[in-house]
């Protein structure tokens, strides 16, 4: 289903909602299977939450990339070798382990971790900073709207690959989707909030090998372990809170929310009496759906044949960065 309607809306085979990883492979998937594929993305890049940003070093100069979202990717399923196995054979991803929070050994994209969803991407159409507001069908076509209502494109097949609540908010009002709007809304009711934030600090004089207990910080990352990422003079780290916390300080001021991270940061780093000095910070970012808590995996509900509707996520599939990637991977299967 390739070229133009009569109403000179571009038209594809398939329409993915959401370049994160689990859109991104579906994309891949799908053209080497043959389809014309279309990414509809709401920010301005790829990624999602396993997005980066590109900050620069105080005392080096030097620019870095940091990941205030997914940490890392875990690739040991035996559905995922092959992928695996392919991203590192084009230097996409490097093996890391973390020794601050996280001994489990794992994967990073290089030289940032939306280098895995530009590769998968490949030459699928990408429209980003395009919120997909509204779906509708009309005979064997899916029709997408923005969020001013203009239309953005139609297909035969139709994916959500977003948070639980944006998909329920798209499903609502579709005829025929109830099992999967049902899936939606109880996951919807587990999504968690998270502030994160990036902060420089001089080298340590003792590297820290763990952290003291803390009800604010869920995870403490060196990002300057992370392979091509080191800086000579300084560490880079990303704080990523607690939901609990986050959701009772959702609407704090940033500068607060800033402050109180970076005390609670000096505290659990402190060492031989000594805590860390902060150069620099970045701006806390707020994700309003940041975590996703009491994944109950679904390999089924997912695809609707007869309205050649999917949804896919790390909600529908252990609720991180590999259960994003099966998700997607699971649904194209499934699609036949």
């Amino acid at each position: 289903m390739n070229g133009k309607t009569s109403d000179n809306l571009p038209c594809f085979d398939s329409i993915i909602i959401g370049a994160g990883l689990s859109g991104c492979l579906m994309a891949k998937k799908l053209m080497q299977r043959g389809h014309n594929v279309c990414v509809l993305e709401k920010s301005r890049g790829t990624g999602g939450r396993s997005g980066s940003k590109r900050i620069s070093s105080e005392l080096s100069e030097m620019s870095l990339n940091v990941d205030l979202g997914a940490t890392s990717v875990c690739l040991d399923h035996p559905d995922l070798v092959s992928l695996r196995d392919e991203l590192l054979e084009h230097a996409i991803i490097s093996p890391w382990s973390s020794s601050i929070s996280d001994s489990k050994n794992s994967f990073v994209g290089t030289p940032k971790a939306s280098a895995i969803t530009r590769y998968l991407l490949g030459d699928a159409t990408l429209i980003t900073s395009t919120k997909a507001h509204h779906i509708e069908k009309s005979g064997k076509e899916w029709l997408v709207r923005d969020d001013a209502y203009k239309p953005v494109g139609r297909c035969e097949n139709l994916i959500i690959s977003a948070p639980p609540s944006q998909t329920a908010m798209l499903l609502a009002t579709i005829e025929g989707a109830a099992a999967q709007l049902q899936v939606a809304h109880a996951a919807a009711a587990n999504t968690r909030p998270q502030w994160a934030m990036w902060l420089e600090t001089p080298k340590p004089l003792n590297e820290f090998n763990d952290h003291n207990e803390s009800d604010v910080i869920h995870r403490l990352t060196l990002e300057t372990s992370k392979p091509g990422r080191s800086d000579p003079k300084s560490d880079i780290w990303v704080i990523q809170s607690t939901p609990e916390w986050a959701s009772l300080h959702i609407d704090h001021p940033k500068d607060w929310i800033a402050e109180a991270l970076i005390a609670e940061f000096k505290r659990v780093t402190q060492h031989n009496n000594h805590s860390l000095e902060t150069i620099q910070f970045g701006q806390p970012h707020r994700w309003f759906l940041g975590r996703q808590t009491n994944v109950t995996n679904k390999t089924d509900k997912t695809w609707n044949a007869d309205l050649k509707l999917g949804i896919a996520g790390d909600w529908l599939h252990s609720g991180d960065a590999q259960g994003a990637m099966l998700s997607g991977l699971y649904l194209v299967n499934q699609m036949g």
